[in-house]
């Protein structure tokens, strides 16, 4: 969330917009040489999946205050003051998001090349409630290999990619009674900016709606490996000389991982965040002539810096974002082959496909944060000096929960007594759908045209409270989420 507790437009001065990072100025190729090296460096020292061992002592401190007659085991904070539920509150809470987005694809050979767009729209409750609506543009390159056999009516693939992605985003943040005007705007110009990546983004008169509040650059990298088992059914089309083959039965299975490096410039208070994440993944799918079902799994771990106009470590973030369970497939495969003239010409392989899926699983967000004071600062710089600084980078890939105390390690102990957490549940929709075509003449290629739609609506948001008598910060319901 950007913004929070921070003044409105209207009350920033002109000195505020002429400190402005204004980051859409800057040369891309700038952005992604830095993007870039960031993510190979977070791919480098990503091997640790738990952002905090050590759980185990909170259990023997839990168990030594008992027999010492009780006491709160870590529970005071480094002010001498014990925290309350409403201290340690998340002052706001995701209520629901949109999302629409496309993308087209095309495969040369071992190259992969593509470009994307997208609009989110976000929308938050607590104090005050916000609207936050963010356009992007992305583009991307990859390498790929696949081989193919046949037995019969039975084909079976195997391939292996590796693919660099950035994007650009602009997000404004709009108060929710404002929504609605602002709604229409934000919309033209997204139905405008899809179109840049061929040139046109400029021949109709939708408008950027104002100055972006946030600008974010995003680099990546994912490698992804896949098999593919297809039963196929031949047929001929009458009066010509042009076999084909319709794919009727099949089976595929894939896994993924990744990892990304976001700057995120907030014109609203002038701060930088900074966001390493690493993300892994791995489905199986099986379908019968046009439909079918899935099986997948997810999960995503983010850890988030921010810093102030001066450079100073602002706020931490640690989220992971979980989701699995069975969606519906549907596809349908053809194979065309024309007979180029020669004798001893091959044939050409024409391949019309499409399919979707449709995905209506649960999705689980844990979130903590920490604000950053003089109390503290010392702590959190030295904990990031270790990590950024050496070869011991860790994400957490599990959920960062500090609902015990941990004498044995000074920076959850600090989460323990002074983070906020908390855990949502959204009712999540996505669906996807895909046209394209491949061709297997001379070096063979395909181009593909994708799109996708997504809802979250919260179902159940908690937070940890304050530590109890036995030192444990239990969930409790998230007044912000209701």
């Amino acid at each position: 969330m950007h913004g929070q507790g921070e003044p409105r437009r209207g009350e920033r001065d002109a000195a505020t917009r002429r400190r402005r990072w204004d980051d859409r100025g800057a040369g891309t190729i700038e952005y992604q040489g830095i993007l870039v090296v960031g993510a190979l460096l977070v791919v480098a020292v990503v091997g640790a999946a738990l952002a905090f061992p050590g759980m185990t002592e909170s259990a023997v401190c839990r168990v030594k205050s008992a027999f010492e007659g009780g006491g709160a085991c870590g529970a005071v904070s480094a002010s001498g003051e014990a925290p309350t539920d409403e201290d340690l509150r998340p002052g706001v809470c995701m209520l629901s998001e949109t999302s629409q987005g496309g993308g087209v694809g095309v495969d040369i050979g071992f190259v992969k090349l593509g470009t994307d767009w997208g609009l989110q729209v976000t929308e938050y409750g607590g104090k005050e409630g916000e609207v936050h609506a963010t356009v992007t543009n992305g583009a991307s390159a990859g390498l790929q290999a696949k081989v193919e056999g046949e037995a019969g009516a039975v084909g079976a693939s195997a391939s292996a990619s590796v693919e660099g992605t950035y994007q650009h985003g602009d997000t404004w943040i709009v108060p929710t009674e404002e929504w609605p005007a602002f709604k229409e705007n934000a919309e033209a110009y997204f139905s405008q900016s899809k179109w840049r990546w061929i040139g046109a983004g400029t021949l109709w008169g939708a408008r950027e709606p104002r100055a972006p509040d946030v600008t974010s650059h995003r680099g990546g990298a994912t490698a992804q490996v896949g098999v593919n088992a297809a039963v196929g059914m031949e047929s001929t089309v009458e009066g010509e000389d042009r076999p084909g083959a319709l794919t009727v039965a099949s089976a595929s299975a894939q896994a993924s991982a990744g990892v990304t490096v976001t700057r995120e410039h907030n014109a609203l208070d002038d701060t930088v965040t900074w966001t390493y994440a690493a993300e892994g993944s791995a489905s199986a799918q099986a379908t019968v002539l046009v439909g079918g079902v899935g099986a997948q799994a997810s999960r995503t771990g983010a850890l988030s810096v921010t810093y102030d106009a001066q450079m100073r470590v602002r706020s931490l973030s640690f989220s992971t974002t979980e989701r699995a369970g069975a969606y519906a497939a549907f596809g349908l495969d053809v194979e065309l082959e024309t007979q180029p003239p020669g004798r001893h010409s091959k044939p050409n392989t024409y391949s019309p496909s499409g399919g979707g899926s449709h995905d209506p699983n649960d999705l689980v967000v844990t979130t903590t944060t920490l604000d950053v004071t003089r109390d503290n600062r010392e702590l959190v710089e030295g904990w990031l000096d270790e990590r950024f600084g050496g070869a011991a980078a860790e994400l957490p890939l599990t959920p960062v929960v500090p609902s015990s105390p941990a004498p044995d390690d000074a920076m959850m102990q600090l989460l323990y007594e002074s983070g906020k957490t908390s855990r949502n549940v959204y009712a999540a929709t996505d669906s996807s759908g895909r046209v394209g075509v491949g061709v297997s003449a001379g070096v063979g290629g395909g181009v593909e045209i994708s799109g996708t739609q997504g809802e979250r609506a919260v179902r159940d948001g908690q937070f940890l409270g304050s530590p109890r008598e036995d030192g444990v910060r239990p969930f409790l319901p998230n007044a912000a989420c209701g």
